[in-house]
């Protein structure tokens, strides 16, 4: 059991750190869409970078940018406590499972069906 701690403890640092980056990308990336909302420069406005600010904004404003694991369920913080919760669903019930064929093994008569 603790080999196997060992082994998922890194993994599930680096998804948490890795959830934790897209979560904050993502929040920064609707930030910068919402101020350059009131870039109004007179003097820039028909040069190229005023052409692309009009264009970001004509795409960012309208939909929200987040990642997404291909499209399936989009990845957020939310995700940790879904693995995590996931994970500890499929201990209670493996654990479960051992102390049945443990008991079982034993021969148990608590566990042992009337025939």
């Amino acid at each position: 059991m603790i080999s196997y701690l060992i082994w998922l403890g890194p993994l599930a640092i680096k998804l948490c750190v890795v959830l934790s980056s897209a979560s904050v990308v993502s929040e920064k990336a609707n930030e910068t869409a919402l101020c350059t909302r009131y870039f109004d420069d007179y003097t820039m406005k028909n040069t190229k970078v005023a052409k692309q600010i009009n264009k970001f904004l004509l795409k960012n404003l309208h939909q929200k940018k987040k990642f997404s694991a291909y499209g399936f369920f989009d990845i957020d913080n939310s995700v940790i406590y879904t693995v995590f919760s996931s994970i500890v669903t499929y201990l209670v019930i493996l654990i479960q499972f051992k102390q049945l064929e443990n008991d079982l093994t034993r021969g148990n008569p608590q566990n042992k069906t009337a025939n």
